[in-house]
């Protein structure tokens, strides 16, 4: 029993150049965003990514196999949606979790993403303070100094998103330095 992964396979490659020769081709190679656990069953160079193209890969797939096929699972691109009900009628279609994952997040970055931006409108004027510290007390120069670079320093890591939450990271950030003495 086997489960063809066209999302390792051909999916996301679909929309990448090959690395052959002739580079305006369309190249159905495997992909590193969604490595396999079993070998590649077919790496082939496509001159388009129609719907006929991707059912007749698919069917030669399906026709060179000595496995039963049990699902197919996919980035859910249309073209490939489309090839897959018209080569694979009766197989089950499911969604790569690391698509599914990437899609799910979005909402979720964009928030942050927000957050971010707003939280970054509160702490404005770190350059006007620095240079209002003209005639003050050596000590407390240094003092406010070191807190305008810890809150510049705050603002400017963003992580890396979408995997860290850097609005989260920033307010929780900005907390520690408010509350330090």
């Amino acid at each position: 029993m086997g489960v063809l992964n066209p999302c390792s396979l051909l999916c996301e490659t679909l929309r990448e150049r090959s690395r052959a020769e002739d580079t305006s081709q369309n190249s159905l190679l495997p992909s590193a965003s969604c490595p396999l656990p079993f070998p590649i069953i077919l790496a082939k160079t496509l001159a388009s990514s129609r719907n006929e193209d991707l059912v007749a890969l698919l069917l030669e797939v399906t026709n060179t196999l000595d496995v039963p096929i049990d699902g197919v699972v996919s980035d859910g691109q249309q073209s490939i949606r489309k090839a897959v009900g018209l080569a694979l009628p009766s197989i089950a279609h499911g969604l790569c979790h690391y698509h599914y994952l990437k899609e799910a997040i979005k909402p979720i970055y964009e928030a942050d993403r927000h957050a971010k931006k707003e939280l970054k409108k509160k702490v404005r004027g770190l350059r006007d303070i620095e240079r209002s510290l003209t005639n003050e007390d050596k000590d407390l120069v240094t003092i406010i100094e070191d807190y305008c670079s810890a809150v510049r320093s705050s603002i400017t890591n963003d992580g890396h998103p979408p995997l860290e939450a850097s609005g989260l990271n920033l307010q929780e950030n900005l907390t520690l330095i408010e509350q330090s003495d």
